[in-house]
């Protein structure tokens, strides 16, 4: 198993017994910011109004789409302008049938594939919470940006693969995440968005209809928090494992990775900076397929050699989080769809390290290679938030 970093570099989030409580912050969650069409405000957060965040970004539409699919009533307005911005996947003419095709998935398909746009704000802003709303057949979603320009898509097309930085996903059909909401400590947590980034929407869908086709759509909104407001900046992990890993057929395989705390992580621009002595991992979830029947990560001391189950899940539909700060209790992994067996803010040192697992069972007649498709490939992969910020995303990747 060779392995990367964070960042590129050694990375992992766990936590630190040695470190005191720390006024940190906490994660944007799982959000993919998806759009073919972009409906936003403007870039200034505007004064309190007396609605509620939650309210502002998850107001249900005040007209159905009715578009004829499953999930019509999924569909939420966007954040008034200047509160926030709404990025959406997904026809933008119902009765356009040519339009319509393009997000159209036939019984028995699985299909995953890019959108390739700007980000749509004009200035830099903060987000401090999310709201996203998935149609039936969702698998995941994912947002990322990139260095490399690329047209904007005019229909979903094919990925491909590259330097990535991960922003946020969602492999839930209905979340809402509000920084605030988790502890007081993650009250003034924000994620910095810089203007008009060149990024991409992945989408994975399954319709395990045998008569029906599904509509894929998705509805993301971004709600803004002050400058003033913040005073520490999250940013995501993005932590692969298995990449080269292939589970033969009929056979069953054990397939690991681990990152671990370097000197250095590689920031933006491969920028190497120095790990800073208060690196904090902020919530944890597992991204894995169908013949995955166990997934567990692990924290290692560097110090004690101590190996700390963070992170347990057993069900790749809805595989959970693990929310590291002062107020979560997670729970148990024992008799639960996911759960770990550590509680509180987690700090990490040189040498730190977070090891994981995903057991895979493959009792088809086909092999399961790294890959997204949730019948016929597999994936054991970590997604998450951590802080203070280095001007990067934290990647690490395990062949």
């Amino acid at each position: 198993m060779s392995q990367q970093a964070f960042g590129n570099l050694k990375a992992a989030m766990v936590p630190h017994p040695r470190s005191g409580t720390r006024t940190m912050c906490m994660t944007l969650g799982a959000v993919a910011l998806s759009l073919l069409s972009v409906a936003c405000g403007s870039d200034e957060p505007a004064e309190n109004s007396g609605e509620s965040q939650d309210e502002l970004g998850a107001r249900p539409c005040s007209v159905s789409p009715n578009s004829g699919y499953p999930g019509d009533e999924l569909c939420i307005e966007a954040p008034p302008e200047g509160k926030g911005f709404q990025m959406r996947y997904g026809p933008k003419n119902y009765d356009d049938q040519a339009e319509v095709a393009n997000y159209l998935i036939g019984p028995g398909e699985e299909t995953t594939d890019c959108l390739y746009m700007k980000t749509p704000n004009e200035t830099g802003v903060f987000m401090n919470q999310y709201h996203a709303r998935l149609r039936p057949g969702s698998h995941h979603m994912i947002t990322y940006t990139m260095e490399e320009e690329h047209p904007d898509s005019t229909a979903p097309e094919d990925c491909g693969f590259g330097l990535w930085r991960f922003l946020v996903g969602s492999q839930e059909q209905t979340i809402d995440i509000n920084n605030a909401d988790q502890a007081p400590e993650l009250e003034h947590a924000a994620m910095y968005i810089a203007p008009k980034l060149q990024a991409a929407v992945q989408v994975h869908f399954v319709n395990t209809s045998t008569s029906e086709g599904k509509l894929k759509e998705a509805w993301v909104n971004a709600v803004y928090t002050d400058e003033s407001n913040v005073q520490v900046r999250i940013e995501p992990i993005f932590w692969l494992g298995g990449l080269r890993t292939v589970t033969r057929a009929r056979s069953s395989n054990v397939v690991k990775g681990r990152c671990e705390v370097g000197d250095t992580i590689l920031a933006a621009r491969n920028k190497s900076v120095a790990a800073p002595s208060d690196l904090r991992l902020l919530q944890l979830t597992g991204h894995y397929h169908a013949h995955t029947t166990k997934f567990e990560a692990w924290h290692v001391d560097a110090e004690t050699g101590e190996r700390k189950r963070v992170y347990a899940s057993a069900g790749y539909q809805e595989p959970g989080f693990t929310y590291f700060n002062t107020v979560t209790k997670n729970p148990s992994p024992e008799g639960n769809p996911f759960g770990g067996e550590y509680s509180g803010e987690l700090y990490m040192t040189k040498g730190d390290a977070i090891e994981w697992e995903c057991t895979v069972v493959n009792n088809d007649d086909w092999d399961l290679p790294f890959g997204n498709m949730v019948y016929k490939a597999e994936m054991c992969n970590m997604f998450g938030t951590y802080a203070p910020s280095i001007d990067g995303a934290g990647n690490c990747f395990n062949a």
